[in-house]
């Protein structure tokens, strides 16, 4: 083994014994009983809870239970529930108070009664410049206090982030809480189209290549538990013509399929159409299995059966990028959410 090697082994041991002695802590911080707070404790009373599940929720990161985005979700929502505290028991009241008195001073002038206001977007600019004075000091108020509250390692991951802090608290928001698989597979979704972004901008078109390979395997899923009635049509024509050619019929849970069962079965649903251009026609269903075998570049020893090239330059990554396209295109446009 080389000098190199050996301090790289070294590195790598050490980051693992750091990552056990970590899950250990949050371990123990589980132990820990966790005080309960109801809407009669004090704002004083919840800060001091809070403080203690950010405890917790820094100890699950250092553990590598959470990542950078569920961190930081986690870090506002703790923010938000002692700043709504803080907030009902007139906390702020120094600073909104005059705000407050200024709107109703508007009002009156306006003939508005008491507990009458205007509509959204309505009344007197004047109005509209005293809301917009509240609204910042409720967002000032409330982003200082979760700062406030964080550790000082907390503190610096929130400002690293600062300019992708509303992105990151929604994906965040959307892996911890959000349990239709829909709307998680959208998340997904998103995820592998911005990290193939990311791997395309630094020339990795590898890692690009496979990743929007996973991103249209993901779409078919969608499409699949969008379109339910069309695509049980398809899957159940396709069983029956794979049962008379001996083939394995597939169940019911798009989300159980292999690739090639949402490509047959998309086919099957004319969800892979034929693409003309001004001069060629384009088959989207051997587009799709030229994407799932682009897919399988993760695996070493398909890439050797096969004797593929080992990477991917620029020319084969824009070829792979285009097909994603024209296979996007023939795919039905997501239904308006009820």
């Amino acid at each position: 083994m080389t000098d190199s090697n050996q301090t790289d082994l070294l590195i790598a041991l050490d980051h693992l014994e750091g990552r056990i002695k970590s899950t250990a802590v949050l371990e123990e911080l589980r132990e820990k009983h966790v005080g309960f707070f109801t809407r009669r404790s004090t704002a004083e009373v919840v800060e001091q809870e809070t403080k203690a599940v950010l405890e917790v929720v820094e100890a699950r990161f250092n553990a590598a239970e959470i990542n950078e985005r569920e961190l930081i979700a986690l870090i506002f929502r703790c923010g938000n529930l002692v700043h709504e505290k803080r907030w009902s028991e007139n906390y702020y009241e120094p600073e909104i108070g005059p705000i407050n008195q200024a709107i109703r001073k508007v009002q009156k002038a306006h003939g508005l009664k008491p507990g009458e206001e205007w509509g959204l977007g309505e009344g007197p600019d004047e109005y509209k410049d005293l809301l917009s004075q509240w609204d910042s000091v409720y967002d000032r108020t409330r982003e200082d206090l979760t700062l406030e509250l964080c550790t000082d390692r907390l503190r610096d991951i929130v400002k690293r982030f600062e300019y992708q802090i509303d992105d990151m608290k929604c994906e965040g928001e959307q892996s911890l809480f959000q349990w239709d698989e829909k709307r998680r597979l959208y998340v997904l979704l998103q995820n592998y189209e911005r990290e193939a972004q990311q791997c395309e901008s630094v020339g990795a078109y590898l890692a690009a290549s496979i990743l929007i390979a996973a991103s249209i395997e993901t779409r078919l899923i969608i499409t699949c538990l969008e379109f339910k009635e069309i695509c049980e049509k398809g899957r159940k024509s396709l069983n029956e013509e794979r049962k008379f050619s001996g083939g394995k019929s597939i169940g019911r849970n798009p989300l159980s399929w292999f690739l090639d069962d949402l490509i047959n079965v998309s086919a099957k649903c004319g969800w892979l159409p034929w693409v003309e251009s001004n001069s060629s026609t384009f088959n989207s269903t051997v587009l799709a299995q030229v994407l799932k075998d682009v897919r399988n570049g993760v695996h070493p020893g398909k890439k050797m059966r096969k004797k593929e090239n080992i990477a991917l330059g620029l020319e084969q990554y824009k070829d792979i990028r285009a097909a994603n396209e024209i296979l996007k295109s023939g795919l039905p446009a997501r239904p308006k959410q009820k």
